[in-house]
């Protein structure tokens, strides 16, 4: 082994402390500095790293309408302001109106505000009896009045009242002369051709099937106001 190794130099270093009387030397206080900015820095990068956790775990739900314009984004402004109850409409665009009835909440406003998008006017109904009590108290079909509704969107399960009573309910009122004609246009994941055998007796227009493109609903809708004019 070289001699080197066998008695390797070594410094001597002072250790840095206090005097036995109490005072300290200018290597004490700048080691002190520097240990009290890195707890400083290391406070600072756990406080990002917590901001960034935070933001990380957001609500599923809030995270994923920031990302999906489809979806609204609720605010303090909008929190302040009163809920709406039962039917929900929106007269932004001068397209043709839509009574979209659907109980999935997240679903509703999904294709609510596509369908706005694509230029039509929406109203929401949570079920069946909502859709009723919506239509038989819409204004007529005029060309002074843009209340009425061209189409109805019908989700054939629901709550309270399902799409094919509602429907079958709606003819009765057109029948007895209490409203005009409008198209319905049943939506549901149902792919049994006796399933839309029903929907279509029930007294609706045509049928879709989940899941769809908004581009086929459209065409859909378009092709029902067609057949009507």
């Amino acid at each position: 082994m070289p001699e080197s190794l066998k008695s390797p130099p070594v410094e001597q270093t002072e250790e840095i402390t206090a005097h036995p009387w109490g005072k300290k030397d200018d290597r004490y206080h700048q080691a002190n500095k520097i240990a009290k900015e890195m707890q400083e820095n290391e406070a600072d990068q756990d406080a990002g790293a917590e901001g960034a956790t935070a933001a990380h775990k957001l609500p599923s739900d809030e995270s994923h309408r920031s990302k999906d314009a489809s979806l609204p984004v609720r605010t303090n402004e909008d929190k302040d302001r009163p809920k709406e109850s039962g039917a929900a409409s929106n007269r932004q665009s001068a397209g043709p109106h839509v009574l979209l009835v659907e109980d999935n909440m997240i679903n509703q406003r999904i294709v609510s505000r596509k369908l706005q998008a694509k230029g039509f006017r929406v109203t929401t109904a949570n079920h069946g009896r909502e859709a009723v009590d919506t239509v038989r108290h819409a204004p007529t079909d005029s060309s002074d009045d843009k209340g009425h509704f061209d189409i109805i969107l019908m989700d054939q399960e629901m709550p309270v009242m399902d799409g094919n009573a509602a429907t079958r309910e709606i003819r009765e009122l057109e029948k007895k002369g209490e409203m005009k004609h409008v198209s319905i246009l049943g939506v549901t994941a149902n792919v049994r051709g006796e399933q839309q055998d029903e929907m279509v007796e029930s007294g609706m227009d045509d049928v879709i099937s989940k899941p769809y493109k908004i581009e086929d609903m459209v065409q859909k809708i378009n092709k029902a106001l067609n057949q009507k004019t």
